[in-house]
């Protein structure tokens, strides 16, 4: 009996070191058949929760055809369409910007790392739309969908449009739209988020 004690007690703290270690983990995107899943610690999960309850992230099938393959072929397992780990306040410690909504909004926010644990900053609002009722043309082909992505470096920004005096940490980049006789409906396009003085500032914005 002594023995089989042992054995169960040496089990269940073996289990309680792992349970610490996956709720310590940082956060962590993957791609698994085509779609991105973002894994979010406890720590943020909680601090999303204290936000706003009905705060949902958009999903790959939200995302254009065009968006999805451009951050696949990226490969930066930092990234997703509607996610970015980085570390915005330069503490050591990551962060997520998140896009995503609520039942009445379109948010862009930040989890952001603090003292005594994570903090939601919102960098935008806006009137919620429907991703399947949003028309984008890419290849002459249309497309249903949110039709941009978040990215952590300077994809596209005009050359006298970016600040090299403050704190990039991503963009929101929207493609170049192309119809069926080779009009463009839009240019393509981004804006540049800055973080400086414990403040997201946005800037450099390229007009569509």
């Amino acid at each position: 009996m002594t023995n089989w004690r042992v054995i169960l007690f040496v089990i269940l703290i073996s289990c309680s070191t792992c349970n610490t270690r996956a709720n310590n983990e940082g956060p962590g995107i993957e791609c698994r058949g085509g779609e991105f899943v973002l894994t979010l610690p406890e720590k943020m999960e909680a601090a999303v929760e204290r936000f706003k309850p009905l705060f949902r992230a958009w999903e790959s099938g939200d995302y254009t055809a065009t968006v999805r393959n451009i951050v696949r072929c990226a490969a930066n397992p930092r990234q997703a369409p509607f996610a970015l780990i980085i570390d915005a306040n330069k503490d050591g410690i990551s962060d997520v910007i998140l896009d995503g909504h609520d039942d009445r909004n379109s948010l862009l926010i930040c989890l952001l790392s603090q003292a005594r644990g994570y903090e939601v900053v919102v960098l935008s609002r806006r009137d919620l739309g429907v991703p399947r009722d949003m028309v984008n043309f890419h290849d002459g082909k249309k497309e249903y969908g949110l039709d941009y992505y978040l990215a952590d470096s300077i994809v596209w920004c005009s050359n006298g449009g970016f600040d090299n005096d403050r704190t990039f940490v991503f963009q929101i980049v929207f493609p170049q739209q192309s119809g069926a006789k080779g009009e463009l409906p839009n240019n393509g396009g981004s804006i540049s988020y800055y973080f400086m003085n414990g403040t997201f500032r946005e800037g450099d914005f390229d007009p569509l």
